[in-house]
């Protein structure tokens, strides 16, 4: 999963893929044909620096796949939420 995770969204040819989830209220959700969302570059001077703030937003970050669907649209899921990736499940005890 991770793999064509990380290899979706360099180009507009990336492979789509469909998930499946638990929501926070326990219920479930599909999104079909997402890929990852390509963010800004970080990579400036003022970006280097790592106060208190900056390092909880990344902790708090950590574990989020950002994602796109068809239309563009951005959104967030955590990691551990998913449960099916391309119709098969996932096993996150390992």
């Amino acid at each position: 999963m991770w793999k064509l995770y990380r290899a979706s969204g360099m180009n507009s040819e990336s492979p789509w893929f469909s998930l499946g989830y638990r929501k926070v209220d326990g219920t479930w959700g599909e999104k079909n044909r997402v890929r990852r969302a390509a963010g800004k570059s970080t990579n400036n001077a003022e970006n280097l620096r790592k106060d208190v703030k900056a390092i909880t937003t990344e902790i708090r970050r950590a574990g989020n796949m950002q994602l796109e669907d068809e239309t563009g649209y951005r959104f967030e899921l955590k990691a551990l939420g998913v449960m099916e990736f391309n119709g098969r499940q996932i096993d996150h005890r390992f």
